[in-house]
């Protein structure tokens, strides 16, 4: 598999890299099994091939060529780099199956990350990516409805949503009143009669977690989880007095995250770049209600008044409605909504029978020449992105052992 974050980076992780260990566990128990990422992760009989920054050199230009030659299927998957786009000329050469699951809206990521001239410079790279995966690799997927409709509202031939179940398995687990109850009085700092309100995610800058800060309603207790670039920033609002609870030191596991969906009355997010928002289905399947942005994929997973609701977090007396209707139980059924997607396990084997089904002989071999000069092109663009955005990434893997926070 190739994945620019798999598992744990930077003591942080988010749903595409827990969607891609997960589903790196589930293949290991049928395939000999390798990984090309920033990232790690710990399986049985998986072999991780990590590249510096997953910069376009020449150390791993070579480690992808090596790795295509010797494997009967690539998933392609993760945020933007050059070497994917490389990654899947390769296999076009070699006759090997590629599918591509694309789970990053790259001009956001653009937006977000990069302005003026670069973010012109950075727009065009990520959305080439995205064409050049798309038009080179077998099939194309994505995790969620609402963002394939957006793929496909921009010409990007992607053929369906893909999901992995094994992924959710953590939290179908059975919990203790006890053990509920206890994580209640830790997300609170002791405050368990309050309304209990949770973030649980990355705390970066795309999460919007100030607003939710600002809309929580008077009386209720905000407990924000998670770690990230932002934590420090975050920390500063920490104030459990005022129902402001901030446990932003490290990593939380699936195990516990499942016990403090249970411990809240509602699970919040402002963020509008989910192409699918793993928490929310997530606390649905602990039975904990949702209000979330009206963005992204969320839209795919929450009917109002049904599961949850979909609000614009901007409008603060819209966020407060909703999560009073919410604790005055009006909703009708806190369970994720059924969907028609496709396992990703079918679509690996399905791919490895016949890689490139329905591709003429004649048009598949003229379309890999033609691109053999755009795919050099491009590595050369990445290469002066690399240069100019290079930043030091160092592995770690923190999980949460740090001190209460209320201490």
């Amino acid at each position: 598999m190739f994945g620019n974050r798999v598992g744990i980076v930077k003591g942080e992780t988010g749903g595409g890299s827990i969607f891609r260990a997960s589903m790196l566990k589930s293949l290991a128990q049928r395939f000999k099994t390798e990984a090309f990422s920033i990232g790690f992760t710990k399986v049985d009989s998986v072999v991780t091939c990590r590249g510096p920054l997953m910069t376009t050199s020449f150390q791993n230009i070579m480690m992808v060529w090596k790795m295509v030659r010797t494997t009967n299927a690539v998933i392609l998957s993760g945020s933007w780099t050059g070497l994917s786009v490389w990654c899947c000329l390769l296999c076009r050469f070699n006759g090997v199956a590629c599918i591509n699951i694309m789970t990053m809206n790259s001009s956001q990521a653009a937006g977000i990350n990069f302005s003026g001239l670069m973010w012109f410079f950075v727009h065009i790279l990520y959305v080439a990516s995205d064409w050049l995966n798309c038009v080179l690799s077998c099939s194309s997927w994505t995790r969620s409805f609402t963002y394939l409709q957006e793929l496909h509202n921009m010409g990007l031939p992607v053929v369906g949503v893909a999901e992995l179940n094994d992924q959710y398995i953590p939290f179908n687990k059975v919990d203790t009143a006890e053990d509920i109850y206890s994580a209640r009085m830790h997300l609170s700092c002791g405050q368990p009669e309050k309304p209990l309100l949770l973030f649980a995610g990355r705390i970066i800058k795309e999460k919007r977690i100030p607003l939710l800060i600002a809309a929580r309603p008077p009386g209720m207790v905000l407990a924000i989880v998670g770690s990230g670039a932002l934590s420090d920033e975050i920390l500063q609002y920490h104030d459990p007095t005022n129902g402001v609870v901030c446990h932003v030191s490290a990593i939380v596991s699936q195990d516990m995250l499942r016990v403090y969906y249970k411990a809240a009355d509602i699970h919040v997010s402002a963020s509008t770049f989910e192409t699918l928002g793993n928490t929310v289905h997530e606390s649905l399947l602990c039975g904990t209600a949702v209000v979330v942005q009206n963005a992204g994929g969320y839209i795919s997973q929450v009917k109002n008044g049904r599961n949850g609701y979909l609000v614009d977090w901007e409008n603060v007396r819209e966020s407060q409605t909703a999560i009073e209707n919410v604790l005055l139980r009006k909703l009708t059924s806190i369970k994720p909504m059924k969907d028609s997607a496709s396992s990703v396990l079918e679509l690996v084997d399905k791919a490895i029978e016949d890689p490139y089904t329905g591709q003429f002989k004649f048009l598949y071999h003229f379309t890999t020449l033609l691109a053999i000069p755009l795919v050099f092109l491009y590595l050369f663009f990445c290469c002066l992105y690399d240069v100019l955005t290079t930043t030091a990434i160092h592995d770690e893997e923190t999980i949460d052992t740090s001190p209460d926070a209320c201490a």
